[in-house]
């Protein structure tokens, strides 16, 4: 939705949510009763589960290049018992908080630079695509609404019919208790392509 529209500065409103009713019957084909029976785990699950996302996005022409940015948070819970034995909680975390300057649309060469939590995903996001966790103490375990990366650096540069994308972008833990040392591990490539030119 835009709120904003003057004098090069433009700024939008988002908004994304979600409601979710699970019903699973013999959850993870019932080995517990085969492999663990002590365990008492019930195989039989129902739950609602549910997220709201709102944020706020900005794009400024300074003449030539444009600044740009995005701020928005998810909440997200669950009601009853999930898959995982794990419900009736949820949590509110940020999710994108990026600044990024980038060239003009008929620029050649062009550039477009960001750093912050942002969604990003590598090519068509078969290896790359997803930055953030839901489920367990976040809730909203099937929704998933969590994608943004806690950090990430990306650069992406072209000239003519090539364009190519460098990156480091790092995972954003379900919770500081469960990350390795207090820390994720950070991720890197970059990437290549050309567009062959019409004839």
């Amino acid at each position: 939705m835009l709120l904003l529209d003057h004098d090069g500065l433009t700024i939008r409103m988002h908004l994304q949510a979600g409601l979710n009713v699970v019903a699973e019957h013999n959850v993870f084909w019932n080995y517990a009763d085969t492999f663990a029976p002590s365990a008492g785990f019930d195989s039989n699950k129902t739950w609602l589960e549910g997220y709201i996302l709102p944020g706020l996005s900005f794009t400024q022409d300074l003449g030539g290049v444009v600044a740009y940015g995005k701020v928005s948070a998810v909440a997200s819970g669950t009601l009853g018992i999930d898959a995982y034995a794990t419900g009736n909680t949820g949590r509110v975390t940020l999710e994108e908080g990026y600044l990024g300057l980038r060239s003009g649309e008929k620029s050649d060469p062009s550039f477009d630079v960001s750093v912050g939590p942002r969604e990003f995903k590598a090519g068509t996001g078969m290896l790359l695509a997803n930055g953030g966790s839901s489920g367990f103490d976040r809730g909203a375990l099937k929704l998933g609404p969590r994608k943004a990366w806690e950090m990430a650096s990306i650069g992406r540069f072209g000239f003519d019919n090539f364009t190519g994308t460098a990156f480091i972008s790092t995972p954003t833990s379900r919770t500081k208790a469960t990350a390795t040392q207090g820390s994720s591990a950070a991720m890197s490539a970059m990437t290549a392509k050309t567009t062959p030119s019409p004839d």
